[in-house]
Parts: C-alpha cells; sequence; structure tokens
C-alpha cells in the first residue's frame, strides 16, 4: 500500500469516528477533518485523533468555553471549530 492509499485509509477510519451523538458535533468534525486535517502538523493530527475518543459532553464544554482541554494542540483545533459558525 503507498502512503496516498494510508492517508485515505485513516481518512475513512476518521470519518466513522468522526460520527457523533450530536449533529453539531457531526458536523464540525467532519469539517475539520476535510478541510484541515490533511494539511496539519502530527501534533495537531494526533490531537485530533485524540479528539474523536473524548465523549460528546466534554467537546461540547470545550467548544462552549466551559473547561479547557489540557492539551495545546486539542484547544488549537477546538479554536478552529469554534470559527466555523463565525
Amino acid at each position: 500500500m503507498n502512503g496516498n492509499n494510508l492517508v485515505q485509509e485513516k481518512l475513512k477510519k476518521l470519518h466513522w469516528k468522526c460520527r457523533r451523538g450530536m449533529k453539531e458535533i457531526d458536523i464540525l468534525f467532519g469539517h475539520y477533518l476535510y478541510q484541515y486535517f490533511k494539511n496539519a502538523d502530527i501534533d495537531h493530527q494526533v490531537a485530533f485523533e485524540q479528539m474523536c475518543d473524548i465523549q460528546d459532553p466534554i467537546v461540547m464544554d470545550y467548544l462552549f468555553e466551559r473547561s479547557q482541554p489540557e492539551s495545546p494542540s486539542v484547544n488549537d483545533i477546538i479554536i478552529i471549530m469554534r470559527s466555523f459558525s463565525s
């Protein structure tokens, strides 16, 4: 399998991990995945993959600034996601 196929396979897996319990989060995660993920540095790619395992209520707390992620890279992604509705 060449590098491009590996990237495509990873995107497919992440696409399914972006399917959340809340439609709003589905949209934000999907938009980040397809607009930002491929061009993100490795730290932000890893952080996004970790975010896919965070429970929806915690993600919502991050998005509405009720709490802040410990990881600066996750926080960067949250800031980008907040900009989608601007």
